[in-house]
Parts: C-alpha cells; structure tokens; sequence
C-alpha cells in the first residue's frame, strides 16, 4: 500500500516529539536546577509549556489523515454489518411511498372526476342529485 500522507503531515508527526520533549525538559529545569527556593523559574516553566503545548498540537494535525482514514474504514465497516437492514429499510420505504403515490393519484381522480360532475337539487327534498337524473336518488320523486 502506498503511503499517499501529505508532507506536512508527516513534518507534522516528526516535530511533534521534538517540542513536547523540549517542553518537558525545560518544565523539569524550572522546577529543579533554575527553581529559586521554593518557586520554578516562570522564564522557563511558561515556555516548556508553551512547547508541550505546541507539540500536542502537532501531533493531532499531523494524525488527521490517519483519523480520516480510519472513520472512513469504520463507516465501511458498520454499512457492510447492517447491510441487510438498511436494505430492508429502503425497500420498506419504496413500498409506504408507493402506496402513498397510489392513494394520492387515486384521490386526486377521484375528486377531479367529482368536480366535472354536474348536479342539480330535487325539487321535493332538495337533496343533491345528478343534472341528467330522472328521479331523485333520497325521496323517489320524478324530477
């Protein structure tokens, strides 16, 4: 496999070491050699931090292809395991929006057919009926 890891990433991991190293050097110096008494030497103690902190820094940037790769392999290997049920969810969902097409289409026929139909109201009981009826379809009566 071929090691495709930008530069600075590399230049990254490789400083890494160095600072945080010495960092803890000087943090040890301002604590034992240079301590005044009882108190560290704050010239050296504030920069030793200073450089651990940047080579925790350096460390983190400098794995972030290594992260990325290993969630990208993770997400792989979670999609592969539940393969199955995703498959079984999908077809799930294809089936409810199928039905729901369907009713919708068939609703939507229905009430366009509905509002083309032309009625008119029985003259004995004035119920809705038909234009072209005859006889009214609730009392019977000829129109």
């Amino acid at each position: 496999m071929k090691n495709t890891q930008p530069k600075v990433f590399k230049t990254l991991l490789i400083l890494a070491p160095i600072f945080m190293v010495a960092g803890i050097i000087l943090v040890i110096l301002a604590n034992t050699v240079l301590a005044d008494g009882i108190m560290p030497n704050v010239a050296a103690l504030m920069p030793g931090s200073f450089l651990i902190f940047i080579g925790f820094v350096c460390l983190m940037m400098g794995l972030v292809p290594v992260l990325n790769k290993t969630a990208i392999k993770l997400q792989k290997h979670i999609q592969e395991d539940n393969k199955e049920d995703l498959t079984s969810i999908a077809n799930t969902k294809a089936e409810i929006n199928k039905d729901a097409i369907y009713t919708t289409v068939k609703t939507g026929a229905q009430a366009v057919k509905q509002g083309m139909k032309e009625t008119k109201y029985c003259k004995e009981c004035g119920a809705e009926i038909d234009l072209d009826s005859k006889f009214c379809s609730k009392c019977g009566k000829e129109q």
